[in-house]
């Protein structure tokens, strides 16, 4: 057990997974659950969330351009 705890401290991702892996058991296995993760609401918010994620890459990427063209560090909020 405080292995376990350890590499959770040490390797959060290890814990992440272990957890994303586990929901997807349970999306699999109940059909309930199976029918929320097929909803319009949680495809909706999937593409909403994918959307804004590609907005702020693209953000990111212009803010960069401009850093590189005017060689000043960019001084735009929320820049990735």
């Amino acid at each position: 057990m405080l292995v376990v705890l350890a590499l959770s401290v040490a390797w959060p991702s290890l814990a992440l997974t272990a957890v994303f892996i586990g929901v997807a058991f349970v999306v699999v296995m109940v059909p309930s659950a199976r029918r929320a993760w097929n909803s319009l609401a949680v495809t909706v918010a999937g593409k909403a969330l994918y959307t804004i994620l590609v907005l702020w890459g693209v953000y990111g990427l212009i803010a960069d351009c401009v850093s590189i063209a005017t060689d000043q560090p960019s001084h735009l909020p929320f820049n990735p």
